[in-house]
Order: C-alpha cells, then structure tokens, then sequence
C-alpha cells in the first residue's frame, strides 16, 4: 500500500497549544478530523495518527521532543515505518511570510527555523518537501523573536489564521492526488478573503503527551 507522511512542528504541552510556533500541530489538528483519522499510538519521540484512503495509508504526527530536537521524531518514525521522502510533508511556521501566506517547496535549507534545521541535519539531506505558514514577525523593535513564537494569537488575528489552515488541509489533500509542482502552483500565497459560511475552530487533538508541562534538558521549545 502507497503511504504519506505528514509531519506537523510544534510543542507539546498545555502552556504552547495555541502559541504562534505550534502552527504545524494545528495543521495536523486539521487533518484528524477532516480524515477521520484513528489514533494509531503515544511513541517516545512522537504522537502519530493514520487514515486508510483511496490514495494509500496517510500517517500524521506530533513530534514530542521540542522544536530544536525535530529531526528525533522523524528518525525514530523512519526505523518503524518505510515512506519515500517525496511522500513525505513538514509542516511548520515562519516568521519572514505574512500571516495568512502559504509556501510549500520541494528541497532547500531550514531558513532558519531550528524544527527543519534539526530534521536536514538528523537526515543528512535538504530534499524533504515542507510547507510552511506565515506568522509574521515581531511588532515591535524591542519583542525578542523567542517571546513572540511562544506568544499565542491575538484575537483579530484568528480568522486568517483559520483560512490559512483551512486552506493548508487542502493543499495536504491535493497533494495526495497530484504532482507537488502543481501543488505549489495552485496553493503557494496569500489566501482568499472569502471566509466562506462556515469558520472551523482551532481545537487540539487529545493525546497523551500533551499532558507534558516541562522541558527536559537539551531541548528548547524555539
């Protein structure tokens, strides 16, 4: 059976679930429900769920190791499960695109981001397709970029947010079906204005490890 791998970076936790680095979980959020994916276990590096499709087995996972140790989650995924890296989707935020911007892309550097950079270094190759969603950057001169990642949303900020991830979804359920430069074609920037009728809320998916309340040494939630 074809399988898919959709990696969303986040933090666990209670005290980072709705934080502007923890975009890749609310993607991942997203795609449970709208699969009707099944739990499929609590790893020690990672939550993971899967949904039987037309187009193969889908698997979707939650790193449990903090942003900077990313690459674990992917390694240990990797050692238990075999999925092509072309099949294979991380998901992640970034601060240089505009909130409500889109940009999947098929190889490259992690820009910066230590989720990615971590994920290239643990698996020695830059080509591992992404999409990343744009959370802008600092307001302000003197806000450190750790205290603003770590912030969560500001009220007039959600309903783009959920376009954005609405749209995300789509993009995912695109690429399952067909060739990821169109993906990219059709999906790369800003999203419409139109909200449409109905606004799905951003709403965690329970597991286990969000239970988690602490960092251990060696990780960094940044």
């Amino acid at each position: 059976m074809n399988r898919w791998l959709v990696i969303g970076l986040g933090n666990p936790g209670h005290q980072y679930v709705l934080t502007r680095h923890n975009v890749g979980f609310f993607v991942v959020d997203r795609l449970v429900a709208r699969l009707g994916a099944r739990h499929a276990g609590s790893f020690s590096t990672f939550e993971l769920w899967s949904s039987v499709r037309p187009e193969g087995e889908i698997y979707l996972m939650k790193p449990t190791t903090f942003m900077n140790l990313s690459g674990h989650a992917l390694e240990d995924f990797c050692d238990l499960c075999s999925v092509p890296m072309n099949q294979t989707l991380v998901v992640f935020d970034d601060v240089d695109l505009r909130l409500g911007t889109l940009r999947l892309r098929s190889s490259g550097s992690g820009g910066g981001h230590r989720g990615m950079n971590h994920i290239i270094e643990v698996l020695a190759s830059k080509d591992i397709p992404r999409m990343r969603l744009g959370i802008d950057g600092p307001g302000r001169l003197d806000q450190a970029l750790r205290d603003y990642v770590l912030e969560t949303f500001d009220a007039d900020e959600m309903d783009l947010l959920e376009r954005v991830i609405d749209r995300s979804v789509q993009a995912v359920e695109t690429w399952l079906r067909e060739d990821f430069g169109r993906v990219m074609g059709k999906f790369n920037g800003p999203v419409s204005s139109d909200l449409g009728d109905k606004k799905p809320k951003l709403e965690k998916v329970s597991d286990e490890k969000g239970k988690i309340n602490g960092e251990k040494p060696g990780t960094d939630p940044i």
